[in-house]
């Protein structure tokens, strides 16, 4: 509501506004002499007010994901409905122009990039695309330490397209990464780690992008996805249980969607069942096999659904293989304790997946974070004791004996209690019997049993520089040593020559750590704890988790431990998994779709990921964007250039 003196100067405005003498004074500005006499000359040196605004609009429609073409309608409203503005009447920054300064900023940010890349050490990131076109993305992207925005980020460095016979060989790829840091005269051994998925072109032992790394630099720390191995862990688990109890989650995921999927026949028919139910109408959910963190929700879903879904499958009569497939999971009563297990189960799986997918740095944690996932795991299923007498002569679970012997009777396996009662139930009331039930419990040994061994066959859980690299962890700086920053020099040797080859340096090195260890909290200001803050919503419920990003603190101890942050700011650049390469083809759907197909991927898209990955809006938005003059002197030369290549081209590249 209007406070009383802002009605009045409103009111005020508008009987100004609409008065005779404001129209006449109005007219008399429009006149040119008054105009030329308003008007300060410009000054050759500085850059027009119009220039910034185009930049930021160009910002603007790359950060929304909009169409170039909008910035046609865009530039006329803006010239016809902002009068008075300096900016807005020489504003013109219709299609063309606008892919020439996104095109000029992106190279810009890219220059930036590549200058840190040769001043500050960084990892590598590689994925291939599912393009079907002639030339398949491979694009490379950096973690790398931004001293602007104070953390660790995630760099879109270069789209590497690559076509021919051998585009998907390793030897192919690695060739041309290998040519990209020739161009731009980036070595090797600035990298601290690689980031690629595990099949064998990319971690195999030879003859793959590993190996050829390797050769270059023997350091660098190759990490695989931990993702796609909880994931592949828990589908192989699946996949036996399956044959075990006759039982597979996934094909009737897949086939509880498909039902439904295209026909709005099935899914009113649906809807009727609901009703009948008593409960509101939710889609089935899509399963996709190569996404992490969708079976939890498809499984708790159905288990929302269920008595509605199998009254529906139970009272219909539809012809097809599919719908008898249904029909015959929804009448067996064991169906819906595979679901509850599931459910059960998976969620674990997919707490640990949501942690490995979080864009701050974590490695300093994967260690702790694995360790407790496979205590977990194991004691789903194996004896307390043998896991306790294992973990006090070994450590670590990766050798853990899970054989039979080892192992926990029927009744004390972990399945759920929501499960172990239903269970109990049917077979009380006769539903079903005590062969069923042994099946089941065989399903479920097998289950973990063979998502353990794949675990501890996969799961870096040995690796010392993830034991060693603890102490970055400003809570965990009173239980570390010397010998913990030590180890991570050994593993980063390549990167920390200047302290290692400098006795006096290590000393410092020493010396500072003993500081921080005895380091209070209140040694760093509030508004850095503040700002380093991340609130974690817990997707089941619970309570809201707040925890910190390291890669602030060590920014903040650039000054005070020079030494050591920056080695611990060279072990936060290493990725902890490979959710960040998969977020950028997410990047380029949004992107490159079937209504931008002329989009030029060397230019255009490359512009666009370079501009939402370096300068991104959740950091700092279009509006509060500050372009330098040189910037500025560039994109107005840029759109020069840009006519003067694209006259009579068309506008391919501007979709």
């Amino acid at each position: 509501m209007l406070m009383k003196n802002q009605i009045e100067i409103l009111t005020y405005l508008y009987y100004i506004v609409g008065s005779k003498k404001h129209k006449l004074n109005e007219k008399a500005v429009a006149s040119s002499s008054m105009k030329q006499f308003l008007t300060k000359k410009d000054n050759p040196s500085e850059i027009h007010p119009s220039i910034k605004a185009e930049v930021k609009m160009a910002l603007m429609i790359v950060h929304h994901n909009t169409f170039f073409n909008l910035s046609d309608h865009l530039t006329q409203i803006i010239k016809s409905e902002f009068h008075g503005s300096c900016a807005a009447e020489q504003f013109s920054c219709g299609r063309t122009k606008t892919a020439a300064i996104v095109n000029c900023i992106g190279a810009e940010l890219k220059a930036q990039l590549v200058n840190d890349m040769k001043n500050f050490p960084f990892s590598i990131m590689i994925d291939g695309s599912n393009d079907t076109g002639i030339a398949k993305m491979y694009p490379i992207t950096v973690r790398i330490y931004d001293v602007e925005f104070s953390r660790v980020m995630t760099k879109f460095f270069d789209i590497n397209l690559i076509e021919g016979r051998t585009s998907g060989t390793a030897a192919t790829i690695f060739e041309n990464v290998d040519a990209v840091f020739n161009n731009h005269a980036i070595q090797w051994s600035s990298v601290t780690g690689l980031g690629v998925d595990n099949t064998n072109v990319n971690i195999g032992e030879h003859d793959s992008i590993k190996s050829r790394v390797l050769e270059k630099e023997p350091g660098i720390v190759v990490v695989g996805c931990p993702c796609h191995m909880l994931h592949n862990a828990a589908g192989k688990g699946a996949t036996t249980y399956g044959n075990i109890t006759n039982f597979d989650i996934e094909d009737h995921c897949v086939d509880l969607f498909y039902w439904f999927d295209k026909s709005t026949k099935r899914k009113g028919a649906l809807k009727e069942y609901f009703e009948f139910c008593d409960t509101n109408y939710e889609a089935v959910i899509k399963y996709v096999s190569v996404r992490w963190l969708c079976l939890e929700h498809c499984i708790a879903r159905e288990l929302k659904k269920y008595v509605a879904l199998k009254s529906y499958f139970c009272s219909e009569d539809e012809q097809g293989n599919r719908f008898q497939r249904l029909y015959g999971a929804f009448d067996d009563p064991m169906t819906e304790i595979h679901l509850l297990f599931f459910q059960s189960t998976i969620a674990m799986f997919t707490k640990f997946n949501r942690f490995l997918q979080r864009e701050d740095p974590l490695l300093y944690l994967m260690n702790t974070q694995m360790e407790a996932f496979m205590q977990k795991l194991a004691a789903k299923f194996v004896k307390p004791e043998k896991i306790m007498a294992h973990k006090q002569v070994k450590g670590s679970l990766k050798s853990l004996d899970i054989s039979l012997d080892n192992q926990k009777q029927d009744e004390s396996l972990s399945i759920g209690m929501v499960t172990k009662a239903k269970l109990r139930k049917l077979l009380n009331d006769g539903d079903i019997d005590l062969q069923s039930v042994d099946k089941f419990y065989d399903g479920v040994r097998a289950f973990y049993k063979i998502s353990f061994a794949y675990c501890t066959k996969w799961l870096p859980l040995d690796n010392t520089l993830l034991k060693n690299c603890v102490f970055v962890d400003f809570e965990q700086r009173n239980v570390c040593s010397m010998e913990n920053v030590e180890g991570v020099l050994t593993a980063l040797w390549h990167i920390h020559t200047d302290l290692i080859n400098n006795s006096r340096a290590m000393d410092t090195l020493e010396e500072e750590f003993l500081v921080y260890q005895t380091m209070a909290r209140t040694d760093i200001p509030s508004h850095i704890w503040e700002e380093s803050a991340v609130i974690e919503k817990d997707v089941d419920g619970g309570e809201a988790l707040t925890y910190h990003r390291m890669d602030m603190i060590w920014g903040y101890l650039r000054d005070k431990l020079p030494n050591l942050s920056k080695v611990a700011l060279s072990v936060l650049t290493i990725p902890h998994s490979n959710a960040a390469e998969e977020r950028v083809f997410s990047l380029v759907r949004k992107n490159k779709t079937d209504f931008r197909a002329n989009l030029d991927l060397e230019t255009s898209l490359s512009s666009i990921m370079t501009i939402k990955m370096n300068r991104p809006a959740s950091l700092q938005p279009c509006h509060k964007f500050k372009p330098t003059k040189e910037l500025l002197k560039k994109c107005k030369a840029a759109c020069r250039e840009y006519n003067r290549l694209h006259t009579g081209q068309g506008n391919a590249g501007n979709s």
